[in-house]
């Protein structure tokens, strides 16, 4: 199935569904995933909750929305768009919390196969391909990860 990119929706679209994922993420999902999280760890590079664990925990609940979706007839945004971290967060994605819709936030050429001359932080590791395993490169990922979308 062909993923869309959130850059290609029209703002009714994208207004459409930011509704239907707040409507989705309900105080009940936030507790549920605080509570994953008090009892397996904040994730990170070692222990529970870590790696493939918390890789594994967020992609049910992105599972658990892409149903919902499907649930209410809203195939058309399933599988959910991409959206590339380097560019701005639609207005229609606000919320008060956040304190802008611009993070600036390049992906760091250690995630590419071509890589690039900065090295993962705590590997060193300076291209995708030299991660030993799922494991090793979810620890890793899981910090930056949560970066971009807080």
């Amino acid at each position: 199935m062909h993923r869309r990119d959130l850059k290609t929706l029209s703002s009714s679209e994208l207004t459409e569904l930011a509704n239907l994922i707040r409507g989705h993420v309900t105080q009940a999902v936030l507790d549920a995933h605080e509570a994953w999280h008090q009892m397996h760890g904040s994730g990170g590079m070692i222990g529970p909750g870590s790696g493939e664990h918390f890789l594994d925990f967020h992609r049910n609940f992105i599972k658990n929305l892409e149903n919902a979706l499907i649930n209410r007839g809203k195939n058309q945004y399933v599988p959910l768009p991409k959206w590339n971290p380097a560019d701005p967060i639609p207005a229609e994605f606000s919320h008060p919390g956040r304190s802008t819709n611009n993070p600036g936030i390049s992906p760091p050429s250690w995630i590419t196969l071509a890589g690039g001359s900065i090295g993962d932080p705590v590997f060193g590791y300076t291209s995708l391909g030299q991660f030993k395993s799922l494991m090793n490169w979810g620890g890793r990922w899981d910090l930056t990860f949560m970066a971009w979308f807080t």
